[in-house]
């Protein structure tokens, strides 16, 4: 692939990744939005740098998102959290 269009290309999938994370938060979605979060972290680290403020409130989000559905004792939550802890 052409070097050149790289950067369109990853800037294309940050948009559809972050587009289906706003849809799984709004429709409700814990698993997909949990799991569009974690690559939307990523993309904002690699494009970014892990500490840019844009990629902490999304850290932050995914926190608050994970904390939310541990204590209310959904499975997706507390296998995250394992998984988290793992690493």
């Amino acid at each position: 692939m052409d070097s050149c269009c790289e950067p369109l290309l990853f800037t294309l999938q940050q948009q559809a990744t972050s587009l289906a994370h706003r849809v799984a938060l709004a429709s409700g979605d814990v698993e997909g939005a949990l799991k569009e979060g974690n690559e939307v972290i990523k993309a904002y680290s690699a494009l970014l740098g892990a500490s840019h403020p844009m990629t902490a409130l999304q850290q932050y989000t995914q926190g608050q998102l994970l904390c939310q559905t541990v204590e209310e004792g959904m499975p997706v939550g507390l296998e995250m959290l394992k998984r988290a802890e793992q690493v």
